[in-house]
């Protein structure tokens, strides 16, 4: 998952639709399509993997994490709390973790994960800390 900002061209009349979706509904534009993205995640269109985020199972106690360039070695255990503690940030319900691998605190409106092992951060929203978090619990499933 790149930390750059993408673009997309689209008719001015669809953008014009698009913000008053993401008014009524109280969000900006990039929430209002990382919900839509999130619709077709459920309906099974496309997968809820993240592009550049890898989670897998290294050995029965050990996890590895990868975002973009930053790799985070979780024990099984710290990986299955580290997705809980991402999800209550994606609900609203926490503002930072401090984990032994990572911690991740909130900056601006957004959060920023930071590898205690090289000081790598990745930055995030709280709907990608909830990606992340389901990415890792299909991983250990």
């Amino acid at each position: 998952m790149a930390t750059t900002s993408g673009y997309i061209k689209i008719p001015a009349s669809r953008l014009e639709q698009i913000k008053k979706v993401a008014e009524a509904r109280g969000l900006s534009v990039a929430d209002t399509l990382i919900h839509w993205i999130e619709r077709e995640v459920e309906a099974g269109t496309i997968s809820g993997d993240l592009p550049g985020v890898r989670v897998e199972v290294k050995a029965v106690n050990q996890v590895g994490i990868t975002l973009d360039d930053i790799k985070l070695d979780p024990t099984r255990a710290e990986a299955v709390d580290f997705a809980k503690r991402l999800r209550e940030i994606a609900a609203g319900h926490r503002l930072d973790i401090e984990e032994r691998f990572a911690q991740v605190k909130r900056r601006g409106i957004g959060f920023l994960l930071t590898s205690t092992l090289t000081g790598k951060r990745f930055p995030m929203s709280s709907a990608t800390a909830g990606a992340i978090a389901n990415q890792i619990d299909r991983a250990l499933a």
